[in-house]
């Protein structure tokens, strides 16, 4: 799946190319996995399904953009409600059923977390 191909991207452009210039892959790749998450939301039927791989791919994608946005935060927290996870804990054993390295990540995703949590049960802007 494509979504799952960028996301990878984002892995390795996170973790392997520390102090190379690579904003602009981040940005490039980011916008890429945005517009095939869009996608992939209006083919799919199950809700569910989509959710599996957007809470993933949905935390890279806020923690290499420049600005965390609205879209990525609403997209974690769609996904952790429709996954039944409640807290970061049960966040964190989520992610780590995907590529997840524990030093790089916890941290920011922690606080990536913190207010995608606040935006549940919220009208959703997407944009």
């Amino acid at each position: 799946m494509e979504c799952l191909r960028l996301s990878g991207l984002l892995l390795i452009h996170t973790t392997h190319l520390k102090g190379t210039p690579k904003q602009h892959l981040h940005d490039k790749v980011a916008t890429d996995l945005r517009e095939t998450l869009e996608q992939v939301k209006t083919a799919i039927e199950s809700s569910q399904t989509v959710a599996w791989m957007e809470i993933w791919v949905s935390f890279l994608g806020a923690h290499v953009s420049t600005n965390r946005g609205a879209f990525h935060l609403n997209c974690i927290s769609r996904a952790s409600e429709l996954l039944g996870l409640e807290d970061w804990i049960e966040v964190r054993t989520w992610l780590n059923r995907f590529p997840y390295i524990d030093e790089e990540f916890d941290t920011p995703f922690q606080r990536i977390w913190t207010p995608a949590w606040s935006l549940r049960g919220m009208p959703r802007d997407e944009s």
